[in-house]
């Protein structure tokens, strides 16, 4: 050390001076300046033990002592006496009295009790309640309360009360009783003793009792033979017992007893008490997860690595286990606090009268109560509290740096030794929270030496997914936790905890649930709703009917029933899910024709198909297994796709609900990955896979593998699961269910062989259709694996479509076109029967080659582009009526027209007299123009009935048939 010396080189004297002062003081200091000491936590107590201490003594007054043995009084009290004194004060003011009298001293005590908690406990004194009394007994001795007093000058004036004269004499007995039992310190026991007027031992005199002990007499739930003599000795006896710090917190401002929370303030700040909620019955019932409830309490009351996580899908009732938890944990507190949910009544819906049936709802309920049957709370978890933590109420308001750290500390010093037990749901946030990444002085870092010596007890709640990718990589923080696996439910277990909760529900709703409402809701759910889990997706259902049925117009009694709860999924899934009725049976009936006016030609596919819908209607299929699984086989063009569509408009609703993958993009064997999704550390990963990510997205769906040949054919062993189990899982582990989804594959296998079976053949007949099943599924054979034909649930094949068929064809698309012009421009079409035939001959010249997709071509030039044609030169606009048919004219202004070039006559009946426009229909914009007359036609097809007339000299009206 460098001394700085006067002019002549001595040592100057101020400094020498000021050294030694700093020895003496570091020597004097010596014993109490510890590391502890110093701690964060034993630096923040002092200080502020020391500012209260500071408010509550009194302002010297010349000549007198009372102030001066007051304050002395003051500085031998407890840190929690202390914080009781401030308490009071915070009643006093917000009662609006000028003093600090005895009854806002009774409540602060109550608040921080100290080695009083048990006996307080025993006589059902709870801090909300005494508070209550005390504003009650002032009222009666003649104060007037302060109804509208501002919360902010409560805080600021808190600090400014004095002290009354009888709260001086009380005081003063509580120092001479510590004194009495060899105390050095004030305790909060102590001056709750000095308030029931405690006598030495001796019996006590009425007269020396102070105001509050009527507060604690007449508060609610205390029995009326209160006796403050046996008072005095209950709490004598419970100050001799060793102190648990597991039965009150050490820290800040706490309320101990049912009624209020247990938090202090940061708890308070950044937590709710379920255990709270649970004495208040605010907490639903519970039913079905005995195992789990236990193996976490006796997690819990382990000496070293007590933090129970909960570990399992989400909606499984993770949360729900906590509460659960909570429950057993209130049922540790005296009877009195405890408030049993009130279960309102289930009434049979069938009932002829709505008053009777008293005695089946008082079953009811009984049977409920029953079922509510938790296990007991441990002794070495009796007087604990769960505090669910919010993480995003402990970062907020940290906005300088330390902020987050001192509060994690202080919630940390809070719960630490005490009668806490900490939940966190989404424990895996607390990586990264408050931190900046890896290594960061986040929130689970500065929990890890508190979780590893046991002195900080975590319930823990998180998914299997994230436990895996946040708590498993920091394998500090995993060794700290206990996994607890819970599973999902059953259907049956589903029904009991629906049982169970419903009740509540019906409360909240104003509704009843049926039985069988509550069976359609477990079962329906695990069907149609695959992208959750039970029970929490039964339990959105049931909610969701009550809302709906509470929201209908029906003024008799509000019932949800089977029908409600298919009603809702029917809405979410958009297929029919309800029982069947007379019309849908009817139209089930009918299926098979409806669905064959669309797909013409194809009898026998339309056939299988229609059974695969009734037989999924019925509720006669395999409910682990896709709806149907098809293979169409058959030449290009003759329906395979356009059945697909037929189906899911049929089946689901519309037609966008079909999910169309074109094998041929996937014809190596890298391309696997595509339908379920890249694997980790490939690009797309993040994408999911075409087939799943939409299955996943949509679940009720028809599923078209279109041209399932051209797939590499590990591509095919994908779909061997999706056929046989009914589900799939892609690239980021998740599993797809395909149980509300028809498979359809197409494939062109064996047409050539069909086609020439079909030429062979004489007609539609059932030898035609064995031959072709059975070349086809030679040929499939020669193809693709047996165990993907052997999941196929049925193999069609469509035959080739004959002239009759083409012609329906063709009259489909034609009205398709006239609807869309009317329905778009106003325009009214008639197509006369020789248009139809010239699209029909058109298409029928190629249709063993192309199938029915020459007829849209033809139809197109025919009706389309001639119609543009007059649109574009204004020869029809919106709102006219036009005819179009064939004309036979053989020349144009003058040019004769080259052989077998056809004219289209468009004819308007719209203005004040009748118009026509003729139009050459072009003969090279695709396949066509080959006529009856060509030597390829009478090779091929042979002689077909004439052309005949042109048709109606005018449009029919809407009236006639024919316009229909």
């Amino acid at each position: 050390m460098l001394i700085a010396r006067s002019g002549n080189g001595s040592p100057n004297a101020a400094m020498i001076m000021a050294l030694m002062t700093i020895s003496a003081l570091a020597l004097l200091l010596s014993p109490i300046i510890t590391t502890d000491a110093f701690s964060m936590g034993s630096w923040t107590n002092m200080r502020t033990a020391s500012s209260h201490r500071s408010i509550l003594h009194q302002p010297r007054q010349r000549g007198s002592r009372s102030k001066n043995h007051l304050n002395m009084v003051i500085d031998r009290m407890s840190e929690d006496c202390v914080g009781a004194i401030m308490v009071s004060q915070k009643v006093a003011n917000e009662f609006g009295l000028r003093f600090l009298k005895d009854e806002a001293i009774a409540a602060g005590i109550i608040n921080r009790p100290e080695k009083a908690l048990r006996t307080l406990a025993g006589y059902n004194l709870q801090y909300p309640l005494v508070k209550q009394s005390a504003f009650k007994v002032l009222e009666k001795n003649g104060f007037q309360r302060q109804r509208n007093v501002n919360r902010n000058t409560l805080a600021e004036n808190a600090n400014a009360l004095p002290f009354s004269e009888e709260t001086k004499i009380t005081l003063t007995l509580a120092s001479k009783i510590s004194d009495f039992f060899n105390s050095d310190q004030i305790h909060s026991e102590h001056v709750l003793l000095a308030l029931c007027g405690y006598n030495f031992g001796n019996p006590i005199d009425q007269e020396k009792m102070s105001g509050g002990f009527n507060v604690l007499v007449r508060s609610e739930g205390v029995e009326e033979k209160f006796s403050p003599y046996d008072f005095c000795e209950q709490l004598i006896e419970d100050m001799d017992k060793p102190f648990d710090p597991r039965t009150t917190v050490i820290d800040q401002e706490v309320v101990v007893i049912g009624g209020g929370s247990s938090t202090t303030n940061t708890l308070q700040e950044v937590g709710v008490d379920l255990t709270q909620l649970a004495l208040e019955g605010r907490l639903d019932l519970v039913c079905g997860r005995d195992k789990e409830i236990q193996m976490a309490l006796r997690t819990l009351g382990r000496r070293r690595k007590n933090n129970p996580c909960l570990i399992g899908d989400p909606g499984v009732g993770k949360t729900a286990i906590a509460e659960a938890i909570a429950q057993v944990l209130a049922s540790s507190f005296p009877a009195t606090e405890v408030k049993t949910p009130k279960l309102p009544r289930i009434r049979n819906p069938f009932r002829k009268n709505k008053n009777d049936d008293d005695e089946a709802a008082s079953d009811v309920d009984t049977t409920l109560e029953e079922m509510y049957n938790l296990p007991p709370c441990p002794e070495s978890l009796k007087g604990c509290r769960l505090i669910s933590v919010e993480l995003a109420s402990l970062v907020a308001g940290t906005r300088n740096r330390g902020d987050f750290e001192e509060k994690v500390q202080k919630l940390i010093r809070e719960a630490s030794n005490s009668n806490v037990i900490l939940f966190i749901d989404e424990i895996h946030n607390l990586i990264g929270t408050g931190g900046g990444g890896d290594g960061a002085m986040n929130a689970a870092n500065l929990m890890k030496p508190a979780l590893a010596r046991g002195d900080l007890r975590v319930l823990g709640a998180t998914t299997t997914p994230e436990y895996r990718r946040y708590i498993e990589k920091d394998g500090a923080l995993e060794r700290r936790f206990q996994p607890l696996d819970v599973k999902e439910p059953t259907i049956d277990e589903t029904k009991d905890i629906l049982d169970v909760i419903m009740p509540r529900y019906a409360e909240y709703h104003g509704v009843e649930y049926t039985k069988n409402a509550l069976e359609a809701a477990a079962k329906l759910s695990d069907r149609y709703i695959t992208d959750r889990f039970l029970p929490d997706k039964a339990i959105d259902l049931l909610d969701e009917a009550g809302s709906m049925i509470k929201m209908s117009d029906d003024d008799e009694d509000y019932f949800v029933t089977e029908d409600s709860v298919a009603a809702v999924i029917s809405e979410i899934s958009g297929i029919p899910i309800g029982r069947l009725d007379t019309g849908e049976k009817a139209r089930l009936r009918n299926l098979e024709l409806e669905m064959g006016n669309r797909i013409k030609g194809q009898d026998r596919a339309v056939k299988s198909v229609a059974k695969a819908i009734k037989r999924a209607r019925a509720g006669m299929r395999d409910g682990k297994k896709p709806v149907a699984s098809f293979l169409f086989c058959g030449p290009t063009g003759v329906g395979k796709t356009e059945l697909c569509k037929a189906l899911a408009d049929t089946y689901f609703g519309q037609e966008k609900d079909m999910i169309r993958i074109d094998m041929s993009e996937y014809m190596d064997r890298f391309s696997t990955s595509r339908l379920v999704g890249a694997p980790p550390g490939y690009v797309g990963y993040d994408e999911g896979g075409q087939l799943t990510e939409a299955v996943r997205r949509n679940p009720h769906s028809v599923v078209l593998f279109d041209e399932l040949e051209k797939a590499h054919e590990d591509v095919l062993n994908i779909l061997l699961q999706v056929m046989d189990e009914g589900k799939l899982t892609d690239g980021k582990g998740r599993t797809v269910s395909f149980k509300n989804t028809i498979f359809v594959m197409t494939s062109n296998v064996g047409s050539k062989r069909v086609l020439d079976v079909s030429k062979q053949s004489s007609g539609d007949t059932a030898e035609e259709s064995l031959e072709m099943a059975r070349v086809v599924k030679e040929e499939l054979e020669n193809t693709m694996k047996p165990e993907l034909l052997n999941r196929i649930d049925e193999i069609v094949v469509f035959s080739p479509l004959s002239y009759d068929n083409l012609r329906d064809i063709a009259d489909n698309i034609l009205d398709d076109t006239v609807k869309r012009a009317f329905e778009d421009h106003n325009i009214k079409i008639t197509v006369s029967d020789d248009v139809v035939r010239e699209v029909t001959r058109e298409g029928f010249l190629f249709a063993s080659q192309y199938g029915a997709r020459p007829i849209r071509r033809a139809a197109q030039r025919f009706l389309e582009d001639t119609m543009s044609e007059a649109i574009v030169k204004e020869f029809v606009n919106e709102g006219d009526e036009v005819m179009v048919e064939i004309s036979d004219v053989k020349e144009m202004n003058g040019v004769a027209l080259p052989e077998g070039q056809v004219v289209v006559k468009i004819t308007n009946f719209s203005g004040p007299r009748r118009e026509t426009m003729l139009v050459p229909v072009d003969q090279d914009a695709g396949i066509g123009g080959a006529t009856q007359n060509d030597p390829a036609w009478q090779a091929m097809y042979g002689d077909l009935p004439s052309l005949g007339d042109e048709g109606p000299s005018a449009p029919p009206t809407e009236s006639d048939p024919s316009w229909e």
